[in-house]
């Protein structure tokens, strides 16, 4: 009796396709649009034991791009919901979503959160002093993170409030540390 199996080369090629691997891969394309051919053969390699074809791994790509960009405009529409519930379950912070119409279709602009516990524990606790920064958002869509923060009694950093925008620039920047500073209570520099 041979306890050995080997699949034949039919089973391997059923389970093995394009629509697996762009499931199965999806995340690593996203983190990594630009990801090889050769990489991601060697990673389907490493990881079941078997080698694609390039077209097999070419349609995997695709799928997987379009996964990608299904699952974003999915969270998009979710956006609304969210900081809906930021504000049922964080009484007194202050979510701001702002869309503009494109045609029919409602286009992200801005969004900014300043939540009630972060508002109150740098007003009662921390440094009077506000570092600000930005950051660039990767992905299919791109944009940036703007970012306030103080300093509590051990250097470390507190978060205050962020943005998300499309574009960092003046207007950007006013526009955040205007609702900063309704926020915080601020009068000529003073808290």
């Amino acid at each position: 009796m041979n306890l050995e199996h080997e699949r034949s080369m039919d089973q391997k090629i059923f389970w093995l396709n394009a629509a697996f691997l762009a499931e199965r891969y999806a995340y690593e394309l996203r983190a990594d649009p630009d990801w090889s051919i050769k990489g991601f053969t060697s990673a389907v390699k490493r990881d079941f034991g078997m080698e694609p074809s390039e077209q097999q791994i070419y349609r995997a790509r695709q799928k997987a791009t379009k996964l990608n960009k299904e699952d974003f405009v999915d969270q998009f529409h979710k956006l609304h919901d969210y900081c809906e519930e930021l504000k049922k379950g964080n009484p007194g912070s202050t979510i701001l979503l702002k869309t503009e119409m494109d045609g029919k279709n409602k286009r992200f602009h801005r969004l900014y959160i300043c939540l009630e516990a972060c508002k109150r524990g740098f007003k009662e606790g921390w440094r009077p002093v506000i570092g600000m920064d930005g950051a660039f958002i990767k992905g299919p869509h791109p944009g940036q993170l703007l970012a306030a923060v103080g300093i509590d009694g051990k250097n470390r950093m507190f978060p205050i409030a962020y943005a998300v925008v499309e574009i960092e620039n003046k207007d950007m920047w006013e526009w955040f540390i205007q609702n900063l500073i309704v926020d915080l209570g601020i009068e000529n520099g003073q808290i």
